[in-house]
């Protein structure tokens, strides 16, 4: 089993305890099960992180081990939620504090990345094949990464958005001691991190839509766009043995198929 596949098992027992557990909150009975579970989960994310470097950067993209790492937080947070007794204030706080850090370091990491769609603004796609337009086209493809990676922040603020509401939750017990206001900062940023994702993927689709696309694409196919040798070699030979007409609507279709990936990515919500 793949250390993604295993991560993904442990996220979904993380989804259902939080499920279970957000409308209402286990008897003191049977509390030290629900430690046990919890203990579980979250051991099990501290061995997927503990393989080591080599294996988790081989096996492993960034954004899959954002989001293990964020699992695991909020594992090992639900867990010290359970044995905190007094403390409980101070231990949810902390947690979300270094829950909203990590979604801190996604939102500028989001707004980086969606530069490349303003790369779009500068790009003169009429399809003349001047050199230096396909670059900047083809760097605001939506990839398998980009697209990977956008459904996986989805699933990390909806992990963080289930961790929210149990706090609120536990927030409404008396005597708690957690301010009623506790999440707010983590909403704020749940809401601005899905917002720049969705902003990004919103930005590729609207560009992928603007005509000359499709023939920036066909010259580069062909190699018209200055990077093979004005155009000899392999480009050449692929036109001789295709033709423009049926590059154009291969070429049409793999675009449309990106517009709908983004599409997908438009409508996943945040629960």
């Amino acid at each position: 089993m793949t250390q993604w596949a295993r991560a993904f098992i442990h996220s979904e027992e993380l989804s259902l305890y939080l499920a279970t557990q957000s409308n209402s909150i286990a008897a003191p009975e049977d509390q030290p099960r629900h430690l046990q579970d919890l203990e579980l989960i979250s051991d099990g994310f501290k061995d997927l992180l503990s393989a080591g470097h080599d294996i988790l950067d081989q096996e492993l993209t960034d954004s899959e081990k954002s989001f293990i790492e964020l699992q695991s937080l909020l594992a090992g947070e639900l867990k010290s939620i359970l044995g905190a007794g007094s403390s409980l204030k101070k231990v949810v706080v902390d947690g979300l504090q270094k829950a909203t850090q990590q979604f801190d370091a996604k939102l500028e990491s989001l707004q980086a990345t969606s530069d490349l769609a303003q790369e779009f603004q500068r790009l003169d796609v009429k399809g003349n094949g001047a050199s230096g337009h396909c670059d900047r086209l083809l760097s605001c493809i939506p990839d398998w990464r980009f697209l990977h990676e956008s459904y996986i922040t989805v699933e990390e603020l909806n992990s963080i958005s289930a961790y929210t509401k149990y706090v609120d939750m536990r927030s409404k017990v008396a005597k708690s001691g957690i301010p009623k206001n506790a999440t707010s900062v983590a909403k704020q940023r749940i809401e601005s991190v899905y917002e720049a994702n969705r902003s990004r993927a919103a930005d590729i689709k609207n560009r992928l839509s603007e005509s000359g696309v499709v023939s920036a694409l066909v010259d580069r196919m062909f190699g018209r766009d200055g990077e093979e040798d004005g155009g000899g070699g392999i480009g050449v030979a692929v036109e001789d043995l295709v033709g423009e007409s049926w590059m154009e609507n291969h070429v049409a279709r793999v675009v449309d198929s990106w517009q709908e990936a983004l599409d997908g990515v438009l409508r996943v919500k945040v629960h």
